[in-house]
């Protein structure tokens, strides 16, 4: 199995999720990972919109500037530098109620 390889929960191991799906090789998807990453929309609801509403508002506000900070932080540190700061520029437009996805 090729390292980029995974099954549709991100895992290398599909015993890790226990999902039993076949592997996919996500390398040939063109996938927009800082707008629409498809890890993050599993299901009927996109995760980012069940933290919103588990959170209410202002506790939502206070997420996306905390990850904000955080891309901001390691921008550079982990892989793609210029990701994590586009990562950072949603979550801050997030924080401000313009929701980069729309």
């Amino acid at each position: 199995m090729k390292e980029k390889d995974k099954c549709k929960h991100g895992f290398t191991d599909c015993t890790a999720c226990s999902c039993s799906q076949d592997i996919v090789d996500l390398s040939s998807k063109n996938e927009d990972m800082v707008n629409r990453p498809s890890h993050y929309n599993y299901g009927d609801i996109e995760c980012i919109d069940a933290i919103r509403a588990m959170l209410g508002e202002e506790g939502f506000v206070s997420y996306c500037k905390g990850n904000a900070l955080k891309y901001t932080w390691r921008a550079g540190l982990k892989s793609n530098e210029a990701e994590d700061l586009k990562k950072a520029v949603w979550y801050t437009r997030m924080s401000n109620g313009d929701d980069p996805r729309e």
